[in-house]
């Protein structure tokens, strides 16, 4: 897939180094062992317990409008985001409706980390990290395993 957002060299680097999945069969084995210590997502997600990274290639939000009805419902908050400028990363779990995005509206080069944010009073996309690099050490934080489960990538 040919995008014109640059992804940040971290992101390849951790793909290039197998903490990140590479591909779909990488990907599902998120499900039954997690890639990050719960403590470290509840820094910047509280109310979340496990990440779910997506392989490359990235989509764009607008791209998944295209394929998924999610991106084209309320909830989904898209008029708080540039749906040409996001590329989505992750979400938080099976079943989440929680996504988590690169956001390149205010740099074409470095962007941050959102993530939608479910509310009784509405969703909104809230921002994780400044940049990419800021959110990789959020991530790398804690080092307590996940919940009774081994972290391969300590």
């Amino acid at each position: 897939m040919d995008t014109s957002l640059a992804i940040p060299k971290s992101l390849t680097a951790l793909i290039e180094s197998g903490f990140w999945p590479r591909n779909n069969t990488e990907a599902l084995r998120q499900n039954p062992h997690c890639l990050v210590a719960e403590a470290s997502i509840r820094l910047f997600a509280p109310e979340e317990e496990k990440i779910y990274f997506y392989p490359p290639p990235f989509l764009t939000v607008r791209q998944h409008q295209a394929k998924t009805r999610f991106w084209s419902d309320p909830r989904a908050a898209i008029h708080e985001i540039n749906p040409d400028l996001t590329l989505v990363i992750g979400d938080f779990g099976m079943g989440s409706d929680a996504a988590l995005l690169l956001d390149y509206s205010q740099t074409a080069t470095n962007p941050r980390v959102i993530r939608l944010r479910w509310a009784q009073e509405g969703n909104h996309w809230v921002e994780v990290a400044a940049t990419f690099d800021q959110f990789v050490t959020q991530l790398k934080e804690q080092k307590t395993p996940c919940a009774g489960q081994e972290n391969r990538h300590e």
